[in-house]
C-alpha cells in the first residue's frame, strides 16, 4: 500500500527558497505539493504523512503556517518539518514549531534545514541579499535524499 503524502510550504514571494526545496521533495517521492494559501482546499487528515516547510523570518516560521497549525484540531498524524533561513540554522524556531505540532498530536519524524537567499533588509536588497545562489542545486539534491530516506523508514 502506498502512503498518501502532502507537503505544505510557506515561502516568501521574493525568493521562493522554501518552495524550491518543497518542489524537489515532492518530486522525489511523488507527494502532493501545496502552498499555505491553498491549504483550506485540503483535508490533511486524509494523508498518512504531512510535511510542513517554511522560511524563517526574524526567528520564526511563517505567520500563515503557524496560524494554520494553531487552528488545527488534534489528530494523531506523522509529519516532518523543513525550513530555509538566511543567517544560520534556527533550532529555536524549528523546536518551537515542532512543539506546536506536538500540541496538536502530530508526531514529527524528521527535520531538515538549508540556507536560503535572504533579502529581508533594505540595505542588502540592492546587492541581491545574503546567500546568493542558495538554496543551491546541491541543497535541493540533499533535500530529495532526506525525504527519500525518511519515506523509506
Amino acid at each position: 500500500m502506498s502512503k498518501k503524502i502532502l507537503i505544505i510550504y510557506n515561502s516568501r514571494e521574493e525568493t521562493q527558497n522554501t518552495k524550491r526545496i518543497a518542489t524537489y521533495m515532492a518530486q522525489a517521492i511523488d507527494a502532493q505539493l501545496i502552498s499555505i494559501s491553498e491549504v483550506d482546499n485540503y483535508k490533511i487528515e486524509d494523508y498518512d504523512l504531512v510535511g510542513f516547510g517554511s522560511g524563517v523570518y526574524f526567528g520564526k516560521f511563517g505567520k500563515s503556517l503557524i496560524k494554520y497549525i494553531n487552528n488545527l484540531e488534534p489528530f494523531n498524524q506523522s509529519c516532518f518539518v523543513f525550513y530555509t533561513s538566511g543567517a544560520k540554522k534556527c533550532d529555536k524556531a524549528m523546536n518551537n514549531f515542532i512543539d506546536l505540532l506536538l500540541s496538536k498530536k502530530r508526531k514529527c519524524i524528521g527535520s531538515w534545514h538549508c540556507l536560503g537567499r535572504d533579502v529581508a533588509f533594505t540595505l542588502f536588497k540592492k546587492t541581491g541579499g545574503f546567500n546568493k545562489g542558495r538554496p543551491s542545486e546541491q541543497d535541493c539534491q540533499d533535500a530529495a535524499i532526506f525525504i527519500k530516506e525518511l519515506f523509506d523508514k
